[in-house]
């Protein structure tokens, strides 16, 4: 994944002397991050935390935070308005960084309106995670270039019907191998994809589609819709069929109009 990085004035401050916080209730991949990080000689220190609370009661024990890194978590920016305030009232003038799951080109600008400093997919890898964080480190700002260059689907299109969802292409390309049944790892490895940005993938998929689980998920792709591709929009669309109810009601309102 390519980035974009925007010129700062900020001063760039020696690596020994910098303090990375990262937010993420998932232990897992927060101590992954903080080791990839921490590989380096000249890394920064680095500090792990659950919630933005534990670090707000920690910050003033702890040396000032270089910049902040923190998880959405199923959230949109909106969602995380208090936290972020929070952030901005501990640990005013430092620099944030988001981890999303909500791949969306709508998120990254709202994001950058807001003043983060960097927007990371959970989808990239935890050396390009690095990289982000030593750019904005650096004075820089990182959002993926891939989301970027991506023309936001006109107002119209996102309005195309109540049964109409709108998916990535890495999205519409997990779903169309998912349909079959195909496991992750399987998946993985035909999209050239590692196994844990398929899940990330398929818990979008199924949070956008309200499926419950796999099983759901692929009868209802497989008998209540169909997916279409639409790179000038975005990526593709998931347009579910219109019940036999619908079906009689539309073919009614024709034969009316006809008439």
């Amino acid at each position: 994944m390519s980035l974009v990085a925007i010129e700062s004035d900020i001063s760039v401050a020696r690596s020994e002397q910098s303090t990375v916080v990262i937010i993420d209730p998932r232990v897992l991949f927060r101590e992954s991050l903080i080791s990839q990080i921490q590989r380096s000689a000249d890394a920064p220190q680095v500090l792990g935390f659950c919630t933005v609370g534990l670090w707000q009661k920690a910050a003033k024990d702890r040396p000032p935070a270089s910049v902040i890194v923190i998880a959405a978590t199923h959230r949109s920016i909106a969602q995380m308005e208090s936290e972020l305030e929070t952030l901005a009232s501990v640990s005013p003038g430092v620099p944030v960084v988001l981890l999303s799951e909500l791949e969306d080109y709508h998120q990254v600008t709202e994001a950058m309106r807001r003043g983060l400093s960097g927007f990371i997919p959970m989808t990239s890898s935890v050396k390009v995670a690095q990289s982000a964080i030593a750019l904005v480190l650096a004075g820089g700002c990182f959002v993926p270039s891939g989301i970027v260059c991506t023309p936001p689907a006109p107002p119209a299109a996102e309005a195309r019907g109540r049964g109409s969802v709108r998916l990535t292409e890495r999205e519409a390309a997990v779903l169309g191998v998912l349909q079959i049944g195909k496991p992750n790892k399987v998946i993985a490895y035909e999209l050239n994809m590692c196994t844990n940005t398929v899940k990330v993938h398929v818990r979008n998929i199924m949070k956008k589609l309200q499926a419950k689980n796999r099983t759901e998920l692929a009868y209802l792709v497989n008998t209540k819709g169909v997916v279409s591709w639409a790179p000038h929009l975005g990526g593709a669309w998931f347009h579910a069929r219109p019940s036999a109810d619908q079906a009689k009601a539309a073919q009614s309102l024709t034969v009316t109009h006809n008439a």
